[in-house]
């Protein structure tokens, strides 16, 4: 198909392929910054950079091109982070300004808008330096107006970019002594070129996940490079400013020094040892909007010393918040929730809350599917990074093929060793597994010893679900259809328990209460059993009042030793439906 020109439709999406790409490359990024200070965030920055800026797209309704450009570029320059993501904001306001009266972009106005872009971004820095992302722009937007004539369609066109890219790229080894030093290229360039080449690949039709495995070396000459500790961004209003005062009253604080404007804002990007002085220097303009400050030298560090032999992954429906995946540094592969024709990654592009609002609009009750391929990768990716073999749990493979995928994609994983373990349960009783085991991996234990307690936690552990309907179940082949029948036809409201594979039912209740209290005759029993160790977890749909009569219950009449609770999944509520709740014990 050809592709003469861009419309706004168009280019959204192309953006919004780039953006993806460098976010699939965050970790690769990270793990090879090491100018201008080895903090291991450019990745990190580039991506949340563009991604913000790709969240505004949806929220809105005009897909013409020069409404499409002027909400990238707000967004870019309010959200910009770090070196490479201020930079690359410039590039693309700059880009956009050029563009700002077209209804397309075709070849020839692209070249002019790209060298606009080239121009702002090497503005933007008060000491630009070659062998960086600067210097891949330069040479790719360079190239690209030598070859203007030649230039058949916009797909043409970025691809001359992308070759010209991995050229210009390759060559910085060479225009900066550190990265010749330890034969990388520059971290903030690579970006660049990532964006161009999941563009490409958008309009080439092959949205292929490519990994990018991360490095894991120690960089000669990097260490002593941090000798300004703190990097330090700030925002203010400000109507008019005259941009040379304040790299001249800037300046002699630090370095990395970044200084932008334009729309009544004043953004400055500094790397110094005195943030409070540059703070009240930028309030001087006007008044502050926003300000961050980390310190890199403690960012270093931590990337040094983040490192554990083992690292855990899981799936979604663990029911985890993130809170305490974050802490434990658990990553998860997110299921997909699919209404019609439009999935959403569970509990990253729908929330509890979202989901219950689509499910009382929908006309069409969801489905459900496994984690994409990209989704297993990226989450092998970030872990590898900071350690040495990874540890899959998934969601039983009774329940779903999860596991199944999982462990296929982890087998051919080209880096890191991947153990893939059919956890046999589901939701928190899933959750209290991965907590265990990321106990241990933080312990020191191994891989061995891990799924050995696992064996045993998966025997031990009981699964009960209580349902407010039999329908969704039904629909998902959980129970038959006769089950179904008796169900609606007495008005039960049954407590399953999941065992060997299986759904079945244990007790019954007409009443709520009554359900709570037959539940807790259960845990009894279950109390009693030899080994009992008790550990509970307890999770809830879109009634918490329910969930939390239950817990006050158990405190009062069990022995208990530890309590989880969580909210369940977009994807665990489509197969048990709302009203629904869960117990786990062990």
């Amino acid at each position: 198909m050809p592709h003469s020109s861009l419309d706004g439709g168009r280019f959204r999406d192309i953006f919004i392929a780039g953006s993806r790409r460098i976010s699939e490359g965050r970790e690769y990024l990270n793990s090879i910054n090491v100018f201008p200070v080895p903090d291991g965030d450019t990745g990190s920055n580039m991506a949340d950079t563009m991604n913000n800026a790709v969240d505004a797209l949806s929220s809105i309704d005009d897909h013409s091109l020069p409404f499409v450009l002027e909400t990238l570029s707000g967004k870019l320059r309010m959200e910009a982070r770090g070196n490479s993501g201020i930079i690359l904001a410039e590039f693309f306001h700059g880009m956009f300004l050029a563009l700002k009266d077209a209804s397309k972009i075709d070849p020839q106005n692209f070249v002019v808008a790209i060298s606009n872009g080239k121009d702002a971004a090497y503005a933007s820095l008060a000491d630009p330096k070659e062998g960086t992302i600067l210097t891949v722009i330069r040479k790719t937007v360079d190239n690209l107006t030598r070859m203007q004539g030649e230039i058949e369609d916009m797909k043409h066109a970025i691809e001359c970019m992308v070759e010209s890219g991995r050229k210009s790229l390759e060559e910085t080894k060479d225009e900066m002594q550190l990265l010749k030093e330890n034969d990388i290229v520059d971290s903030g360039a690579h970006g660049f070129l990532l964006f161009w080449e999941g563009a490409l690949m958008f309009l080439k039709g092959e949205l292929i996940h490519t990994a990018l495995e991360p490095l894991k070396k120690v960089f000669s000459g990097a260490e002593n490079k941090i000798k300004r500790r703190y990097c330090t961004e700030g925002l203010a209003h400000c109507d008019k400013f005259d941009r040379k005062s304040v790299v001249d009253k800037l300046n002699p604080l630090g370095d990395s020094l970044i200084v932008t404007g334009g729309d009544g804002l004043l953004k400055v990007h500094i790397h110094t040892n005195d943030p409070d002085l540059v703070f009240d220097i930028l309030g001087s303009y006007g008044d502050m909007v926003k300000s961050k400050v980390d310190d890199m030298v403690e960012q270093s560090a931590a990337r040094s010393s983040n490192h554990q032999h083992i690292r855990i992954m899981t799936d979604s429906t663990c029911d985890l918040d993130l809170k305490t995946r974050e802490e434990l540094g658990i990553e998860m592969a997110p299921l997909q929730v699919i209404f019609g024709e439009k999935g959403y990654r569970d509990r990253v592009d729908l929330s509890a809350e979202e989901f219950y609002e689509k499910l009382k609009l929908s006309e069409v009750l969801p489905r459900t599917s496994l984690p994409k391929a990209s989704d297993f990768l990226q989450c092998m990716e970030h872990l590898s990074v900071d350690c040495d073999r990874i540890l899959g749990i998934y969601v039983s493979s009774t329940l779903s093929g999860t596991w199944q995928v999982g462990k296929k994609w982890g087998d051919d994983f080209d880096g890191t060793e991947v153990t893939s373990y059919d956890s046999g349960h589901v939701s928190l009783g899933m959750g209290m597994m991965i907590l265990e085991a990321a106990k241990m991996a933080g312990a020191g234990c191994s891989m061995e010893e891990i799924t050995a307690r696992l064996d045993v936690i998966k025997k031990k552990l009981r699964d009960y679900v209580t349902v407010d309907s039999l329908e969704h179940l039904a629909r998902g082949g959980r129970i038959g259809q006769g089950e179904k029948l008796l169900g609606q036809m007495f008005g039960l409201k049954p407590i399953l328990r999941y065992t060997d594979g299986k759904i079945l039912p244990c007790e019954k209740g007409f009443g709520r209460k009554r359900m709570v209290d037959k539940l807790i005759k259960l845990l009894e029993q279950d109390a009693q059993v030899e080994g009992f160790e008790g550990m509970y977890a307890v999770v809830s749909t879109d009634e918490p009042e329910l969930a939390d009569e239950l817990i006050r219950k158990i405190k009062e009449n069990l022995p208990v030793k530890s309590l989880i609770t969580g909210s369940a999944s977009p994807v665990v509520v489509t197969h048990c439906g709302p009203g629904s709740m869960g117990v786990f014990c062990y």
